[in-house]
């Protein structure tokens, strides 16, 4: 039975508790993209005249800009979330999906933890690298 699909449908009151979620999503997406657009307007900022150093300017673009992504792909997920709640016949689908934008959302997060991590060893070896006299 090649392409037969069975479906399934979450009961009300699996549908409150995925309502739930999505609020909270929905609000976290929201400050995670604010963040990031108040960083990436600050990082637009520093090119201005007599504005602060460039020094961590590429610090707070690349903070911005994954702080831009976590919070869109939140969001995506809550959307995807609350389709399996409005609509009957695809919560399996709807489900999929949402599951699929927390897995970029924890992808992200697993790389940028990697290479801060790499980071924090290399800057490690630098500063405490003996001196030869």
């Amino acid at each position: 039975m090649a392409g037969l699909r069975l479906t399934y449908e979450f009961s009300p009151e699996d549908n409150k508790a995925i309502d739930r979620l999505v609020l909270k999503m929905r609000r976290v997406g929201l400050w995670f993209e604010l963040y990031g657009a108040i960083l990436v307007f600050y990082f637009l900022m520093r090119f201005l005249p007599r504005s602060r150093s460039l020094a961590i300017a590429p610090l707070e673009l690349i903070t911005g800009l994954l702080f831009l992504f976590l919070g869109n792909w939140t969001r995506r997920g809550a959307r995807a979330f609350r389709e399996i709640v409005l609509t009957e016949g695809r919560d399996v689908d709807h489900l999929m999906e949402a599951l699929r934008q927390l897995s970029y959302f924890y992808g992200l997060i697993d790389r940028a933890i990697f290479v801060v991590l790499i980071l924090a060893i290399l800057v490690g070896i630098l500063i405490f690298q003996p001196t030869v006299f």
